[in-house]
Order: structure tokens, then sequence, then C-alpha cells
């Protein structure tokens, strides 16, 4: 019995000294916490009653730091970009060397329809749609010029063996119509179809405004064309297009025929209400035979018809050239004057239909 009071006694005891030890503990934490809150009150006190310092770096200064940096930084990668994709073009034309037995050439000038009737629905609207492409991506010829003009150009070429010959013809027509555009894109179209000049007929048609012709042209050459029509919004005008087949896989070429191929547009662009600006422009490549390429003799004939007798002295090569380039202009120049008189006769048709209609309406 006493030991058990005895035991009792020493734990009150010990409890008694540990709360005295944490009361001590408390109080000298409290103490520590109070001066600390006074020096902070006093340091707070006194910044406060110092007048703040001036920064020494402007904000803009380095806002603009850091641009040039990041800046710097983009650069870098654009230019390492760039040494990876040299590296990569050097290595894909190393591996496919170009033979030196095929003459270099416009590859993307020549074109060709093939048979099957997928492939060939799909090759028409692939041409028209490059030509399109081209078209808007080119140059004005006329440059801010608005003037009615004509402009035809000859191209010669003296990287053959046998000499100057004759590479290919560009003709521009600028000409403003007094009629809205609409009417002017209904007419142009309207005149590729049955354009007289060309004595052409419908081959295939995928729609309304994808047609293929085949017949000739006004110099007696073989032509193949897509003429198909673009409305392009965003210019405020209407193009068409026109593809001249070099290859077709259904009409082969014949022995003794001469086929021109290039590409040809023509822009109908919206001035105001009532009037038009249309431009056209025509790249010819030189004809083609079944052969290759036709040869100057051929060209000459073409152009400037055949020899009156067999007597006729031989000119030489550079006289045989500015002969047909002066044939050539004469002729695009010429068919260019009844391009615009035949559009005028048929826009003042096309006026006097639609003023009947209404009428009748």
């Amino acid at each position: 019995m006493y030991d058990e009071l005895e035991h009792l006694d020493v734990r009150k005891h010990l409890e008694c000294l540990r709360q005295r030890k944490l009361r001590a503990n408390k109080k000298a934490e409290k103490q520590m916490l109070q001066q600390t809150c006074e020096r902070l009150d006093a340091d707070l006190a006194r910044l406060r009653l110092q007048p703040a310092k001036a920064t020494t770096t402007n904000p803009y200064r380095l806002a603009s730091a850091l641009l040039q940096q990041r800046n710097q930084t983009l650069r870098t990668e654009v230019e390492r970009h760039r040494r990876v994709a040299h590296l990569l073009a050097v290595w894909v034309t190393s591996q496919c060397p170009i033979p030196q037995s095929v003459a270099p050439r416009v590859s993307w000038m020549e074109s060709t329809l093939m048979n099957h009737p997928v492939a060939r629905c799909q090759g028409l609207q692939w041409l028209s749609d490059r030509v399109f492409h081209t078209a808007i991506d080119a140059p004005n010829p006329f440059g801010s010029h608005v003037e009615d003009g004509v402009r035809v150009q000859l191209y010669t070429s003296d990287d053959g063996d046998d000499g100057l010959s004759i590479a290919g013809s560009e003709t521009h027509i600028q000409h403003t119509f007094f009629s809205p555009s609409e009417d002017v894109a209904h007419v142009l179209w309207a005149w590729d179809r049955c354009n007289a000049v060309y004595a052409s007929e419908i081959a295939d048609q995928v729609d309304p405004r994808l047609v293929y012709y085949r017949g000739n042209s006004l110099t007696g050459t073989n032509l193949r064309r897509i003429s198909r029509m673009y409305d392009d919004n965003d210019a405020n005008r209407i193009v068409i297009t026109i593809a001249l087949v070099a290859e077709d896989e259904r009409y082969a070429m014949g022995d003794d025929e001469l086929r021109i191929h290039g590409f040809a547009w023509t822009m109908a662009e919206r001035v105001t209400d009532s009037i038009t600006l249309v431009r056209h422009s025509r790249y010819h490549a030189a004809p083609k035979t079944k052969h290759g390429v036709a040869s100057l003799d051929d060209m000459a004939r073409l152009y400037l018809g055949p020899r009156t007798t067999e007597h006729e002295p031989r000119t030489t090569r550079e006289v045989t050239v500015e002969r047909i380039r002066s044939a050539v202009e004469t002729i695009y120049t010429r068919a260019s004057g009844l391009f615009v008189q035949a559009m005028l006769s048929m826009l003042d048709q096309h006026q006097l239909e639609k003023k009947a209609s209404r009428n009748g309406n």
C-alpha cells in the first residue's frame, strides 16, 4: 500500500515538471515572437519613412532586350532548320542524278491526257487547275496601265545542234469593255465555244464549265484544248483557262500533224457595275510532230507558206527566224483585233437579248 502511494506521487511530480517546462517553453516562444514582431514593425516604419529609390532599369529597354533575346533564339532555330533542309536537298539530289543524255526542257509545259476514263477526267481538271494557279500568280504584263493594248513576243533558242530555232511565242491583250463583268464572262465563254477561228468540236465535257475541244488553229496547226471557267471571288474577277494538250492517248498524233501546246487564260475583272477590264495571255511552245519538236522548215511552211518554186534560194536560219517573227506578230496582232471586234459585237447582241427577255417578262 505504501509503495503504491509512493509511485503515484512520483508520477504526479513528473507530470508537474513536464507541465512547468511546457509553460516555460511557450512563454519563451511568445517572448521571441513578440521581439520579432517589434523588430519587423520597426523595420517597416523605417522603410515607410525612407523615400522610394528610382529604378535604374527602363521597362521599355528591358522589354526590348527580352524580345531581342527571344528573336535571336528563333533566328538560331530557323538557321538550324535551313542548314538541315539544305543538307537533305543535297542528299536527295545526289541520290537522283540527272542523266547526261536527256536534254533539259520545261517539262511543266508538257501535258498528256490518258485514255482511262477516271484518269482522263482527273487530268482535265488537274491541267486546268494548274493553268488557273499560274494565272493568278503571274505578274500583269501591262503593269499598272489600263489602256487597251496588244503585245506579241517570239522566243528563239540556240541550244540545239542545228543552230537558231523557234522556242515559242507569247501574246497579251488588254481591253476595257463597257459591260458588266458577268455579261463579259458569259460572252467570252460563248465565244470560246463557237469560235470559228479554231474550227473546234467538243471531244469531252465534264460539266458546263469544263470542256475539252479538238480542232485546228488559225495557222492550220492542230489544237487539243481544255477550257474551264473559274470564279475568283477574292479578286472580284472571272478567269477562263485554256490548257493546250501536247499528247492525247485517245487521239494519237498523225504523221504529218503539227500540234501546238502551251496554255492561255482570260481574266474579266470588274471595275464598276458597267465596266470590265479583260486581259488575255497566251503562251505557245514550239509546235510538236509525231517525232518531236517541229523543225524550222516546218514552222516556216506553217507561218510563211510553201516555197513558190523549187529554184527559190534558201535563206539562212537567222533570216528565216526573223521572217517568222514578223509573220507571228502580224498574225496574232490581227487575231487580237478580230477578238475585240467579235467581243463587242457579241456583247451588243447579248444586251439586246437581255432587253428583249426583260420586255417579254
